[in-house]
């Protein structure tokens, strides 16, 4: 265990204490003569063995409660970290739902001290850069340990994290638990845009066509002296940049403007506590550490625990698929139920992001905003591209037989004229070259055409 903690930071303030309906007096066991100095009234009353209370309510035991996944380690380290907790700790909570994991952090207290917040005032409006640190084995219980005994705590709110008043607002909040926005898709280049419009059956088509007719125009204007053959050519090249530059301007413009609807529709204001004084502010703002306000018809916007409410439940299923009403139980509560042995699975007192409020007004803490929230790691899979559905790969296929047929009509054509002209040039000893290329290039354009006709379009 580290040093002494900063009692600055563990005051207890004996104002703030819970009604006895609530929660009791009694507190988590001291491990050690650092951490009793920064208690009250701790007691043995109740206490259970959270080895084995555990396998009541979790499937997972606590010693692997906050193991972190190989594909989200990375989350679970953080340089220069002035919290007790990691994002990757925080969203163990959530994905899947783990009264473990909450047990493990401590409950709503050990939340409460490790996330450097108060559960009653909010954060602190004039929170900069955090000076000092909060080690995890501070706030949490000790779960490890050979026989541990687990008493019920004591609702300790520690005061303002002291804050130097330097850099930018929540400065070492943001940059350890980011925003609560995602990080912007990556938009297609003009230039990639202009080249998929280019790569098209028919664009690639009429670009063999111009090429063949600019080339014999050309030929038949050096060779004759005058005339303007080559102009067929031309057309047929301009005609190929216009489609090609106004589709990809198309997509370009289309993409820029969903974005922005986006980002205009993603945006509100959530009622929440800070300093103490409830306030309204955008989505975007919201911190972890953050005290939120709940109220009917509310689309939760980062995930939390339910601090305090009354017959709140939620509508889940477009982030579990879950159709019932999911009925939230406080956190205080579900400590309680834990410590005395009594907890079981049933007992929720997470909140998703993206999930709704039917019923019941509360507050809650949040823990994890942005790319670490449940919402937020689903909307970055999705920034992935997409396999096409079985309705997109039938009509490709069936779109392809449709331009296999047509192709293969407009070659058995173009073999067809082309023998006739050849059939015919000895009948036409005094036609020039000239006019033979010219004759070329129009049955070249008619085999073409029934090609661009056949295929279907994109």
């Amino acid at each position: 265990m580290a040093g002494n903690p900063d009692p600055s930071r563990l005051m207890v303030h004996q104002s703030s204490h819970r009604p006895s309906s609530s929660i009791d007096g009694d507190t988590l066991r001291p491990r050690s003569d650092s951490y009793a100095s920064t208690a009250v009234m701790r007691s043995r009353a109740n206490s259970v063995d959270p080895t084995q209370a555990g396998k009541a309510f979790d499937d997972v035991p606590l010693s692997e409660a906050l193991k972190p996944d190989p594909r989200d380690e990375v989350d679970f380290h953080v340089d220069d970290n002035r919290f007790a907790f990691s994002p990757g700790q925080l969203n163990k909570m959530q994905n899947p739902k783990s009264l473990a994991a909450f047990y493990a952090l401590g409950g709503l207290q050990g939340l409460e001290r490790g996330l450097r917040t108060d559960l009653n005032a909010g954060l602190s409006v004039d929170e900069g850069r955090l000076e000092g640190t909060v080690d995890f084995q501070q706030v949490t219980p000790p779960l490890y340990e050979k026989c541990p005994s687990i008493s019920k705590p004591t609702v300790e709110t520690p005061v303002v994290p002291v804050s130097s008043g330097e850099g930018s607002p929540f400065e070492d909040r943001v940059r350890v638990f980011s925003e609560n926005r995602l990080p912007a898709r990556k938009s297609t280049g003009f230039l990639k845009l202009l080249w998929i419009a280019y790569n098209d059956k028919i664009i690639i088509l009429l670009t063999i066509a111009a090429i063949v007719s600019l080339s014999l125009g050309i030929y038949e204007t050096v060779d004759g002296g005058t005339g303007v053959d080559w102009v067929e050519g031309v057309a047929i090249c301009v005609a190929i940049l216009i489609v090609t530059v106004v589709t990809a301007a198309n997509d370009w413009q289309k993409e820029r403007q969903f974005a922005k609807l986006n980002k205009r529709n993603n945006d509100r204001e959530v009622k929440v506590i800070r300093s103490g004084k409830s306030t309204m502010i955008s989505i975007y703002d919201i911190k972890v550490g953050d005290v939120l306000h709940l109220e009917p018809g509310d689309s939760i916007p980062a995930d939390g625990v339910l601090i305090s409410g009354h017959g709140v439940k939620c509508d889940e299923s477009s982030a579990t698929g879950e159709s019932d009403q999911m009925k939230k139980t406080d956190g205080h509560e579900v400590w309680q139920q834990i410590v005395e042995g009594h907890a079981t699975r049933k007992l929720d007192p997470f909140l998703i992001s993206g999930s709704k409020v039917l019923e019941g007004v509360g507050t809650y803490l949040v823990t994890s905003v942005g790319p670490y929230s449940s919402y937020g790691r689903i909307m970055m899979s999705l920034q992935t591209s997409n396999d096409p559905t079985p309705l997109q790969v039938k009509l490709g296929r069936l779109a392809n037989w449709i331009g296999y047929l047509g192709s293969a009509a407009a070659i058995i054509l173009f073999f067809v004229l082309l023998f006739r002209f050849i059939a015919d040039l000895p009948n036409h000893p005094n036609v020039s070259p000239a006019e033979k290329g010219k004759e070329f290039v129009d049955i070249l354009i008619v085999a073409v055409t029934v090609i661009v006709v056949a295929i279907p379009g994109k």
